[in-house]
């Protein structure tokens, strides 16, 4: 009787031939043989050279079902020291993962075995044999397949990051004692007396659960455990009853446990501030550590305290090189209850100064913000009892801030803020060559800016200021308050034409008010005519 499995081998051995027609001729001949040539070729891997094994793999990708698994698995594990196998072991790799796809569901067996050969290839030398075996895990994996991806994290991450993150990502809500959640103190419990890979499991699985907020704060009331990561949740997802446990975590003497605690009371603090959260404040402003000082100044705009020390620290951080300190500084100055003394307002004046002199040089985002929270803070703090116009400076301030190169809209709406603020206060009309920006924004098409600063115009723009026609040609204005008041100011021919229109509104609010500013011009031009006849002298008759 013929050897027919002899023969088979053997003609899988004239595989090593370097002609690919020649190769394709023989595998035609293994097609013709069945079944029987599937399960030779199968178990002919890892013991013919790697040409000979690449020619069966490709062939087989059609052929191969549950039962080949096994077959792929040692012949993948068996060539791992052989650098020659790199090619082939790639192919049986995404043979075996498709095996996995399609059977691993209904097959418990070939499931079991495909998450520990997975486990067991996961420090292989080969980044897409590992990426292959993560590529597994994620489908058949359970919550100790995901402890071990995580032991291993730091050195498959040099070349596997995006898999390792689906692959935890996949397995993250899977715990390590079953499909069911544990209850949240049991959670508590076992985070506290946990450590590496399990601890970072019942973490991943601490943070998935809709009640992580109570779990943080019951760590924090017990002072034990995973703290730092209690404080992270926190931060995350703040919640009005961390309040309390936060308290004794503002005394601690790890800088960047404190500014954790700093960051998530922030979150959920609301004035009035506690006599410890103040004196974490005056302790975080000054502190050497960035982000401890941007904490506290975060915590300070939550709590609001009216406290020079605190006021002073953020005024220091206000002339920092830094633009994100400064912008975090001026928020909470702007929020801050009161108004700023003299001096305490030449600085800031001093620190936006400074500022504009920064963006003129770079004009880089956070340089702007930083400018418009300063602008700001002016404008909500300057002193209420003064009995007079606040400094030129002040103004000259706000009309550079609103000129400066560059489409800087958050620093266009501060500057409008301070000019606004300022104008309230004015007792004479403000020089004409600074109203230009103010009269361009207003003839403008973004409204709320364009009604900002026509409101400002109505009160600091002197009369028979004509480039007012402009802005009194808006239709977006309000034409009783803004559009009837800037062409009466303007009193042109054009502005008395326009005014005319506006006495044929439909409303009849708009047209008295029409009526009325055309009295007035009328009124003006008969005084200026009267003037001119009888009190400027004439040309000599001689």
């Amino acid at each position: 009787m013929p050897d027919s499995r002899g023969d088979i081998a053997r003609t899988i051995a004239r595989l090593d031939h370097p002609d690919a027609i020649h190769q394709d001729e023989i595998l035609a001949t293994l097609s013709a043989r069945g079944e029987e040539a599937r399960e030779v070729a199968l178990a002919s891997l890892g013991l013919l050279s790697p040409r000979v094994h690449r020619a069966l793999l490709r062939w087989l990708s059609s052929r191969v079902d549950a039962s080949a698994a096994l077959a792929l698995m040692r012949y993948i594990f068996d060539a791992s020291n052989v650098i020659e196998e790199q090619s082939g072991r790639t192919l049986a790799m995404a043979l075996l993962q498709r095996l996995v796809e399609e059977h691993a569901d209904d097959d418990s067996a070939l499931r079991g075995r495909a998450r520990a050969f997975s486990e067991d290839l996961l420090e292989d030398r080969d980044p897409e044999v590992v990426g292959g075996a993560l590529r597994m895990l994620q489908r058949v994996g359970d919550a100790r397949s995901a402890m071990h991806v995580e032991s291993l994290r730091a050195s498959l991450e040099t070349s596997n990051s995006a898999d390792v993150r689906a692959t935890l990502e996949a397995l993250g809500d899977l715990t390590l004692d079953g499909e069911q959640p544990r209850a949240s103190g049991d959670l508590v419990d076992a985070l506290i007396a946990s450590a590496g890979p399990r601890r970072r499991m019942l973490v991943r699985e601490w943070r998935r659960r809709p009640d992580r907020a109570d779990i943080a704060c019951d760590i924090l009331k017990r002072n034990e455990g995973p703290i730092d990561q209690a404080l992270q949740i926190l931060i995350a997802s703040p919640d009005e009853g961390a309040r309390a446990p936060l308290q004794k975590h503002l005394q601690s003497r790890d800088h960047d446990r404190f500014t954790l605690a700093l960051q998530a009371l922030a979150g959920c603090a609301s004035p009035p501030a506690s006599a410890s959260e103040l004196e974490a404040i005056r302790r975080a402003l000054p502190h050497p550590d960035t982000l401890a000082r941007h904490a506290g100044a975060a915590l300070t705009l939550a709590l609001r305290p009216e406290d020079p020390q605190v006021e002073r620290a953020l005024v220091s951080m206000l002339l920092e090189s830094d633009p994100a300190t400064r912008e975090i500084a001026a928020r909470a100055l702007a929020h801050l209850p009161g108004s700023f003394e003299d001096a305490t307002l030449e600085r800031v004046i001093r620190a936006a100064d400074i500022s504009v002199q920064r963006i003129q040089h770079s004009g880089a985002a956070p340089v702007v913000m930083a400018l418009a929270w300063t602008l700001r803070a002016v404008a909500r703090r300057i002193p209420t009892d003064a009995k007079q116009e606040p400094t030129p400076e002040l103004r000259a301030l706000g009309i550079v801030a609103l000129n400066l190169p560059g489409q800087h809209r958050p620093l266009e709406v501060a500057s409008l803020e301070l000019l606004d603020t300022l104008s309230l206060r004015a007792t004479e009309a403000w020089p004409d060559d600074q109203l230009n920006r103010l009269i361009s924004i207003a003839s403008g098409d973004e409204a709320k800016s364009a009604s900002h600063a026509a409101d400002i115009l109505v009160r600091i723009a002197s009369q028979g200021l004509h480039a007012l026609d402009r802005a009194g040609a808006n239709l977006l204005l309000d034409p009783q308050h803004q559009r009837i008041p800037l062409l009466a100011r303007s009193a042109s021919d054009a502005a008395y034409q326009r005014l005319s229109e506006l006495g044929e509104h439909d409303d009849p609010e708009v047209r008295h008010a029409a009526h009325d500013a055309l009295a007035s011009l009328r009124r003006r031009r008969n005084d200026a005519d009267f003037i001119e006849a009888h009190f400027i002298p004439g040309p000599s008759k001689d």
